[in-house]
């Protein structure tokens, strides 16, 4: 396999596999513990969740960015 094609291919691999795991966190955290839904009243633990959502995925983004604004690696 060509080197410039081995490097765009991992890069789509790194992003796909980077927001997976970016989503399967925060849908643990939001479903499996109950922290992102709010029932009756707001709790500490809500408002953690949604800022720890909010800059994960300003990290994601920035990641994402940084990762397809490089030149590839050959």
């Amino acid at each position: 396999m060509e080197p410039e094609v081995k490097a765009f291919l991992l890069r789509i691999v790194k992003s796909l596999s980077f927001a997976i795991l970016w989503m399967m966190l925060n849908m643990t955290f939001g479903i499996f513990f109950d922290l992102g839904y709010i029932h009756s009243t707001i709790t500490i633990g809500n408002i953690l969740y949604y800022i720890f959502l909010v800059g994960s995925f300003s990290v994601l983004l920035w990641y994402l960015l940084k990762l397809w604004k490089e030149d590839p690696q050959v």
